[in-house]
């Protein structure tokens, strides 16, 4: 085995730590499975996923890509979307409990 199948598996032990964390705290990516977020400077052929954006809300993401640029950086730089809006509750229509009255004292206090 090369060096560099020595650090595959090393990565990849590491790696399944931050995915039981992920799956621990019901947490999901934001960005398309697989999208680069470095490039080498000196090999731009090769690239990672290293920079994650999670959540453990997706129903709230509208959406989430990658800046277009670089800003001379080998990350790029995330872009979220949220529907962040206050949930309005439904208006609870007040029932009367006419089940649970005492009638009697009810009456008396008519009469009176």
């Amino acid at each position: 085995m090369s060096l560099h199948g020595i650090l595959e598996v090393l990565l990849i032990e590491d790696a399944s730590e931050l995915i039981n964390f992920f799956q621990a705290n019901s947490l999901h990516g934001c960005l398309p499975r697989g999208t680069a977020t470095l490039w080498s400077l000196s090999d731009t052929e090769r690239n990672s996923t290293i920079d994650q954006t999670v959540t453990n809300r997706p129903d709230l993401l509208i959406k989430c890509h990658l800046y277009h640029y670089n800003y001379g950086s080998d990350h790029r730089a995330t872009y979220s979307e949220w529907n962040l809006r206050a949930q309005r509750k439904p208006t609870v229509k007040v029932k009367k409990a006419f089940d649970r009255a005492d009638w009697d004292s009810i009456a008396r206090e008519v009469l009176q």
